[in-house]
């Protein structure tokens, strides 16, 4: 899988710089949303599939555990969890895309930017360019374990797979993955590429556009699609690398996201 475009900017910038900022930090708040959220005192991790008890807690997600800087809230003069932020932290700075973190016993790997809403526009008066640094990120846990306020955050050795910093650029990453002979639902596509609320109405325009520049769009189907349904060039294509409807493989492509790559 191709990694970001050149250029493309860190996806977390702390405000709090130390001279050993890229190095760790500290949790200085917690926080768990189940209906509403709530500050606790610990949060439980299970690999795979995010914070016990959270709403965002799945297996198809890369939106296990947000994270974000004490000092953007103090910047934007916001109370802690104003961010949505699962983990406040205070000391990191310059967590790219494939980034691993020890966060007390548990480990997550850094996915993507948050996208900043529009509720946070209207709550700081700033423009949605100027929040963006300051949102904070998201992350996946790739090993299981329980964090508490004061607790360490320190950059592992081990790095993953780098996303691109824009949901159509982690579409086509993860189109270009699937293998030949396999199919990927879209919905799936678009759960593990981080894809925001309202995402899954983008991804169409976004196929046709990339099936342009040679992607194998026509490994992607719908969840309840049937053979009869597909176009004549779509089926061509399936059937000349092997695949049978009847007995369908079908490739999860957040599987991606747990290839470590060093």
């Amino acid at each position: 899988m191709p990694g970001p475009a050149v250029g493309e900017p860190p996806i977390f910038r702390s405000t709090d710089l130390s001279t050993d900022a890229r190095q760790g930090g500290e949790v200085v708040a917690l926080f768990k949303r189940r209906t509403t959220r709530s500050r606790v005192a610990t949060l439980d991790f299970v690999a795979g599939r995010g914070i016990v008890g959270e709403d965002a807690a799945r297996t198809s997600s890369s939106r296990h555990v947000l994270l974000a800087s004490a000092g953007a809230i103090v910047r934007l003069g916001l109370e802690p969890g104003a961010l949505g932020e699962n983990l406040l932290v205070d000391g990191l700075c310059e967590l790219e895309s494939g980034t691993t973190l020890r966060v007390g016993t548990a480990t997550i790997r850094i996915t993507v930017h948050c996208e900043t809403c529009r509720s946070l526009v209207q709550k700081t008066g700033l423009p949605a360019s100027q929040l963006r640094p300051l949102r904070g990120v998201l992350a996946i846990v790739v090993g299981s374990g329980n964090v508490q306020q004061g607790d360490s955050v320190v950059v592992q050795a081990r790095r993953y797979l780098a996303l691109s910093t824009t949901f159509a650029g982690r579409l086509a990453q993860l189109i270009d993955s699937i293998p030949p002979g396999q199919v990927a639902s879209l919905g799936a596509l678009v759960d593990a590429a981080g894809g925001a609320r309202g995402a899954a109405r983008a991804a169409p325009a976004i196929l046709r556009r990339i099936s342009l520049n040679g992607a194998p769009v026509h490994r992607v189907l719908r969840a309840a699609t049937t053979w009869e349904a597909l176009g004549s060039d779509q089926r061509r294509l399936l059937m000349k690398e092997g695949l049978d409807l009847r007995d369908i493989r079908w490739w999860d492509p957040i599987s991606c996201l747990y290839q470590s790559v060093g």
